[in-house]
């Protein structure tokens, strides 16, 4: 019954983002940007399996990662949501953009409704003192409907004059990691640690997250993941009409 009342919820979401598609649109055309989530650093990471977990394997491996602010700069110091994107590589590293078959997306809020509540407790100046959420759910094969968080390793922002100088202090003394896991009901499940190599010396443009690419066994489901579903492609479609 759950699992109807997400699909109905995701269908709801496909509709809202019908209707934001014009001003998603032309907002990313005239910013030849994202809309949101504009400045990022994306890196070489790698997903490393918790033990006995059959959906952290499915993980496991090498993945492009992105974190970015909600609508600031690197430098920003103000009220701001954080985002994470990981995309799942098979084999080899690549820094090819496109290449990975899982996209995951997470940030630093729990949900819409406790957004202006919450959004002050964010740590903007240090990704890496901060949960990343799913906010709405996943369906993941052999765990059912789950929320994702990746948990950060510290609570209060580390040393640095910005959050960019930060995860480059963090990267260099290879302390740059964070805890995947899946929440479902009280539950709290390992699934793989996201470790942090390097950063790549790229802006993350043809980084273009797709609710589609699902195949390590995560599928979107949820009003959220349904907006998503139709933004992100009519976001991606605009900037690529003017080269972003």
């Amino acid at each position: 019954m759950k699992a109807v009342g997400l699909r109905f919820l995701f269908v709801v979401g496909v509709v809202i983002g019908v209707v934001l598609a014009g001003p998603i649109f032309v907002w990313a055309l005239l910013k030849r940007a994202r809309p949101i989530h504009f400045d990022g650093a994306v890196l070489e990471g790698e997903l490393v399996a918790a033990a006995g977990q059959a959906a952290g394997e499915r993980l496991a491996g090498p993945a492009l990662v992105r974190l970015s602010g909600g609508l600031g700069d690197q430098a920003a110091t103000g009220k701001d949501v954080l985002g994470l994107a990981i995309r799942c590589q098979r084999g080899a590293f690549d820094e090819e953009l496109g290449v990975g078959d899982q996209d995951l997306v997470l940030g630093t809020f729990r949900s819409f409704l406790s957004l202006p509540r919450t959004i002050g407790q964010v740590r903007v100046t240090d990704y890496l003192a901060n949960d990343y959420l799913s906010v709405t759910p996943w369906r993941a094969r052999g765990l059912g409907v789950v929320h994702l968080r990746a948990v950060a390793p510290r609570a209060e922002p580390g040393e640095g004059s910005s959050r960019l100088d930060r995860l480059d202090r963090d990267l260099a003394a290879g302390t740059a990691a964070l805890e995947l896991v899946a929440e479902r009901g009280g539950e709290r499940l390992a699934l793989a640690r996201l470790v942090l190599r390097r950063r790549l010396d790229s802006d993350g443009r043809a980084l273009r997250t797709r609710m589609t690419r699902t195949g390590r066994g995560f599928h979107p489901t949820g009003a959220r993941n349904g907006v998503r579903f139709v933004v992100y492609p009519v976001s991606q479609a605009a900037r690529r009409l003017r080269g972003g």
